[in-house]
C-alpha cells in the first residue's frame, strides 16, 4: 500500500513499532531529510547503569524535547507520555515487519551492541541477557501495544 505524505503533515512526528522495527534510524533519517529535530525517547528515560528516570523527571524531559515546533520522535513510551505526545502529533508512522525480519535485525542488534560495545544511552553498554530476551520476544510474539488514540484524525 503506498500514499502521499505531504510535508505540511511532517511537523511533529512520532514513529512507533517492535523492538528492532528501525524506529531510531528511520525517525533520525527523517529528521535530517526534514531539517528538524530528531527526539530519542530511550536516551531520555535512561540513566547511566541503566537506571530509569522517575515519572515524573521523565516527563519533564519529554516536555521540554517537545517545545519545538517541529520534530521526529521515536519510542514506545505511550504509557508514560503518550498523553503529552499525542496532542501534538501530525503524522504517525507504524513500523512493522515480519518476525522473520525482527528476528534477523535482532541478531544483527545483539553482535553490533554487546559484541561490539557499542555504547548507548547515557554511557549504558547492552549486556546479552537483555538482548536475548529481545529475540525471544520476537520469536515467540511477545509484547504487543495498541495505539491509543485514533490516528486517522492526524
Amino acid at each position: 500500500m503506498s500514499f502521499v505524505v505531504s510535508y505540511e503533515n511532517l511537523k511533529r512526528v512520532e514513529v512507533i513499532g517492535t523492538s528492532c522495527a528501525g524506529k531510531t534510524d528511520f525517525s533520525f533519517r527523517l529528521s535530517q531529510l526534514l531539517g528538524i529535530k530528531h527526539i530519542e525517547l530511550d536516551s531520555l528515560y535512561w540513566l547511566p547503569n541503566w537506571v530509569p528516570r522517575s515519572d515524573e523527571d521523565f516527563r519533564t524531559q519529554v516536555k521540554k524535547a517537545l517545545a519545538e515546533d517541529r520534530w521526529v520522535l521515536d519510542g514506545n513510551y505511550l504509557k508514560k507520555v503518550g498523553d503529552l505526545v499525542s496532542p501534538h502529533l501530525t503524522a504517525v508512522f507504524f513500523l512493522r515487519y515480519p518476525w522473520h525480519v525482527l528476528l534477523y535485525r535482532a541478531l544483527c542488534r545483539l553482535k553490533k551492541r554487546v559484541f561490539g560495545r557499542e555504547v548507548l544511552y547515557s554511557g549504558n553498554y547492552q549486556t546479552f541477557y537483555p538482548a536475548l530476551l529481545t529475540i525471544i520476544e520476537i520469536f515467540f510474539g511477545g509484547k504487543y501495544f495498541a495505539v491509543t488514540k485514533d490516528i486517522s484524525t492526524i
